[in-house]
Order: structure tokens, then C-alpha cells, then sequence
């Protein structure tokens, strides 16, 4: 099963486990259904209101199966502290969904209050096995998916095509050309 996406990753943990425990950080307005919704601001289903850019999740650890960042990582100040915050919150073997704007695509760059444009290597910095790897961290992951999600036109249908055939010779040759728009990331807590 490809786990691209908050709803899959539930379903699959809803089937294994029975309940699923999630948590949607900076949702917004467009909570992820059966999560919990934390954000800074009060909109209609939000359950937490609280600041998770600049201090620590107002959770414990282990509290959570499923963690969904849709959309929020590239608005934080540490990228490192947040994927540590949401490998505290996680309990082991339990799933982090993170969608942000592909670097290429105009969209990571046209909000002026994204402080990062991120890869397709980009979370490969906590993931335990990769070459890549940050040492010293106090949890890594596991990846489970990595992949880009195109729009319909024809750029983004070549640009699809590109990346089928190869993620790497893609991103390194094609994505300015025929941009992504989102990255979607699906990491297992390792403990």
C-alpha cells in the first residue's frame, strides 16, 4: 500500500490497530477529519490552540499514531525541533504524513512567510538508514514514501512521466522545468 496521504496512513493504521490517536498540526481551517487540530489561531475545529512553531508540543510522548503536518513545515524557524517534536509526540511505529510546496514549484516560493523550499532528499536528513542522515538527534525514522503530486496540464503530465521513470534524474534535470507542486513525505518513528 503506497501511504501518500493522511487518509491512507489512517485507514492502514485504523486496520492494524483498531483506534488511531492523530494529531493535525497547523491545520487551520482544514482539519484532517478524526485528528485532533492544533493551530495557532481559533477556527471552527480546532481542538488546541497553541503556538507549535516556537515551543514545544503541549503533548506527551507517545500520545499519537499518526502525526499530519500539511502544509506547516515550511513556515517553522527549526525544521530539526519540529521533527524531534513530532518524533516525541509518536508513539514507535507510528506515522508523520508532512505535505509542503516542492521546491520548484512556484507555490513554495510565492508565500512570503515560507522559510524553507524543500527536496525530495529533504527528510532523508532524519531518516536512520540513509546516507544522509544527521547523527545525534534524539529519534530518527524510517521512510515509508517519498513522492511529488503534479497538477494536470501538460507540463505537469511530462513532469510526472520524468519523475516515473526516475525521482533523482528528475530532480535533478527536470523539476525547474516541469514542476511539482507538492512533496509528500510519510516517515515511521523509530524507537
Amino acid at each position: 500500500m503506497r501511504i501518500n496521504n493522511q487518509r491512507k496512513a489512517y485507514e492502514l493504521l485504523l486496520k492494524q490497530e483498531g483506534v488511531v490517536r492523530a494529531l493535525d498540526i497547523g491545520c487551520g481551517p482544514k482539519k484532517f477529519g478524526p485528528a485532533i487540530g492544533v493551530d495557532i489561531k481559533k477556527h471552527d475545529g480546532i481542538d488546541v490552540v497553541a503556538d507549535m512553531i516556537r515551543s514545544p508540543f503541549p503533548f506527551k510522548a507517545g500520545s499519537f499514531d499518526l502525526v499530519v503536518a500539511n502544509h506547516f513545515i515550511e513556515h517553522v524557524d527549526d525544521v530539526c525541533s519540529l521533527m524531534m517534536q513530532i518524533h516525541r509526540v509518536l508513539r514507535p511505529g507510528g506515522l508523520a504524513v508532512i505535505r509542503t510546496p516542492y521546491f520548484a514549484s512556484p507555490g513554495s516560493f510565492q508565500d512570503p512567510t515560507h522559510k524553507w523550499h524543500l527536496t525530495m532528499k529533504s527528510m532523508d536528513y532524519f531518516v536512520e538508514d540513509s546516507p544522509l542522515c544527521l547523527s545525534g538527534l534524539p529519534g530518527y525514522f524510517r521512510k515509508v514514501y517519498s513522492g511529488l503530486e503534479f497538477g494536470t496540464g501538460p507540463f505537469q503530465f511530462i513532469g510526472r512521466a520524468l519523475c516515473g521513470l526516475s525521482k533523482g534524474y528528475y530532480e535533478d534535470n527536470f523539476s525547474q522545468i516541469f514542476p511539482a507542486r507538492v512533496l509528500v513525505s510519510t516517515l515511521m518513528a523509530v524507537k
